[in-house]
């Protein structure tokens, strides 16, 4: 955030000398970054506590079930639907997304959600462990992937892109932002700090002592100020969301008269109001083959470790991974040699590109595990001690701990034009689910 005296001078010029803004901050594409209000639907102040839910991917299966459980009229039976099928029941299915828009429509019906009288967007900040971190809610368009103007930096697997573009076909509903990122601008951090100025007209603090706070900003002067600010941007960089970001531009491309499907629910956040966690894997087993012929595997590639504590196989830097098999320990430091013939490429240098070539492609033929039954990804939140407990606690034979990747390694390849392998960042903040939806209709 800006000083007081720099806020005053830029809201000046931003109100008085908008030429100025054009001139010095125009993006260098023929066409502009198209991120606008809508009209959202937020739980009523009376609801709110009740509502929201803790993100899917942070909650495994026992956990769910349990917060469902003890939440009847809550968000996660629309994230989560498949909770109240059979045990067997997987998220990605056609009865799932129905039982899902079922009960949206129901929390509507009660009157638990309400829409905006107007378009709107959304200021949201959430504060963890003493940090603020400041975004903007809206919708954004489609189009900007066309022209160039959102860069991604993760592949995507295929299967899970199908299976969110048949759940959004079903529940006609976006039900959880994709985030972006941007380069920080002094102007968007002025009217975020105008805005925050005031109180909020939701806030909560969740069962993990996080606090969220929205404000909705539906003044013509400060919508149109921000809408500027964005469309000046040069580029947006996909932060949160690369799988519903591809399932959204298929159905714009399949269905182009649908203008559901033109936009998609997503949040804006400066660099400076981010931050990038490792993407752990667990696998559930190797496949027969004993644990002494696998260790043999990997010390091929790797210096490898036994430790007495998960707490000591906690990557301290880049090219050092965790791995804990059959209950031990290991920590693991790639060998030299193989550091060298790929620190010229921004992909094939980093940690998660390693442990896919060397270890989880060749030797459990990744490719053709299936997500949450062979392979499970644990964002990076956790630690190693967590992670132990995972793998007990669901069966898992094998844990890989990466080390973050930095925000200068995500540039590079971005710049590079080149993709990260899947699920290779976790991205902070996650927004809280419920606070705000974009429905068809």
């Amino acid at each position: 955030m800006l000083k007081k005296k720099e806020s005053i001078f830029l809201l000046f010029l931003l109100c008085f000398a908008p030429e100025f803004w054009v001139s010095t901050r125009a993006n260098t594409h023929n066409s502009t970054i198209d991120f606008r209000p809508f009209q959202g639907w937020r739980p009523t102040p009376e609801s709110i506590k009740s509502f929201t839910c803790p993100p899917y991917n942070s909650m495994n299966p026992i956990y769910a079930h349990e917060f469902a459980r003890t939440h009847p009229e809550n968000f996660i039976h629309v994230i989560r639907p498949d909770i109240n099928l059979s045990p067997e029941s997987e998220l990605y299915t056609s009865t799932a997304a129905s039982k899902g828009k079922t009960y949206l429509e129901a929390l509507i019906k009660a009157g638990m959600v309400q829409q905006e009288a107007q378009p709107a967007y959304y200021l949201y900040c959430q504060e963890k462990d003493g940090k603020k971190m400041y975004g903007i809610i809206g919708e954004l368009a489609l189009q900007n992937y066309r022209d160039g103007l959102i860069k991604p930096h993760e592949k995507i697997i295929s299967a899970k892109k199908r299976a969110v573009t048949m759940f959004t076909k079903i529940q006609q509903a976006q039900i959880d932002p994709i985030v972006l990122t941007y380069k920080n601008d002094p102007i968007i951090d002025t009217i975020i700090e105008v805005i925050a100025a005031h109180e909020p007209a939701q806030q909560i603090v969740t069962e993990d002592g996080v606090a969220h706070q929205m404000w909705v900003i539906n003044d013509h002067t400060i919508i149109a100020q921000l809408a500027h600010s964005f469309a000046s941007l040069p580029t947006l960089y996909v932060a949160d969301g690369h799988h519903r970001s591809a399932s959204a531009k298929q159905l714009f491309k399949k269905e182009p008269h649908n203008p559901f499907y033109h936009h998609i629910l997503a949040a804006l956040f400066s660099d400076t109001s981010i931050a990038i966690f490792a993407y752990n894997r667990l696998l559930k087993s190797l496949s027969g083959i004993s644990t002494y012929a696998f260790l043999n595997v990997v010390k091929r590639s790797f210096r490898v470790k036994r430790v007495d504590r998960a707490t000591q196989a906690e990557p301290k830097q880049v090219h050092e991974l965790g791995m804990l098999l059959d209950g031990t320990w290991y920590s693991l430091h790639l060998q030299e040699k193989f550091i060298a013939t790929r620190q010229n490429n921004p992909v094939e240098s980093l940690d998660i590109s390693i442990l896919d070539e060397l270890l989880l492609r060749p030797f459990f033929k990744v490719r053709r595990l299936v997500i949450d039954q062979d392979i499970e990804f644990i964002g990076g939140l956790k630690n190693t001690q967590e992670l132990e407990h995972e793998c007990r606690q669901g069966g898992w034979q094998i844990a890989f701990a990466l080390y973050p990747i930095s925000s200068q390694q995500l540039m590079n390849v971005v710049d590079a034009g080149q993709l990260m392998p899947a699920k290779a960042t976790w991205f902070e903040p996650k927004i809280r689910p419920g606070l705000v939806i974009r429905c068809a209709g």
